[in-house]
């Protein structure tokens, strides 16, 4: 009888919802919808499916524009060369997972998530140049479903989004050293990896 009970129980706690999961996947979805929406706008297009034109600026969401932004205005040349070189290839759900898997390669880190993000932005705005506007919803489904899967656990462990802002923090207290070139170099890598194995 006891044992009847605690499968019954372990069933239960199966079928229970997990709320922790669920709130962590949409505080990343609205993440990566702020930071797409913000770079589309920056650059004079508009977003016609925008989910989050309602939403507004915060410590995390400021902390995520300012990264990717001194990211790129770093390395803007070779950034921007790798984007369009992927964007040139096709851009389809497994290319774009193939070079997110590569970047994440073993354990994330915030420099990772940082690059997913502002890939993710300059992709889209590179798209839309090309006239592809539908390729913007799908980049943004794409990156959502990858940070699901790959990331959000991570952040979890990691006391959640606020910890990008401390380490952030930690980041202008050391003046960052050499931490953007090793990010560049990793993501230079890995899309060449990439493209190496879409175009096999």
């Amino acid at each position: 009888m006891e044992k009847g009970n605690e499968g019954g129980n372990e069933e239960g706690r199966e079928g229970v919802f997990d709320f922790a999961e669920f709130f962590m996947e949409k505080f990343s979805e609205r993440k990566v919808d702020d930071y797409m929406n913000y770079k589309i706008h920056k650059h004079g297009f508009t977003w016609q499916i925008s989910p989050t034109k309602n939403t507004h600026e915060n410590k995390v969401t400021s902390t995520m524009r300012a990264l990717c932004r001194e990211f790129e205005q770093n390395y803007e040349k070779k950034f921007d060369d790798i984007c369009r070189t992927c964007a040139s290839v096709d851009t389809n759900s497994d290319n774009y997972m193939n070079i997110l898997s590569e970047l994440v390669d073993g354990e994330p880190t915030w420099g990772r998530v940082v690059a997913i993000f502002a890939f993710a932005g300059a992709l889209a705005v590179y798209r839309l140049e090309q006239g592809h506007e539908k390729d913007v919803d799908m980049i943004r489904e794409w990156t959502c479903s990858f940070m699901h899967k790959h990331v959000d656990d991570w952040i979890a462990k990691e006391g959640g989004w606020k910890g990008l802002v401390k380490f952030y923090e930690q980041l202008q207290e050391r003046r960052m050293g050499g931490w953007w070139s090793i990010i560049v170099v990793v993501i230079g890598a890995v899309c060449l990896e990439a493209l190496s194995v879409i175009r096999r």
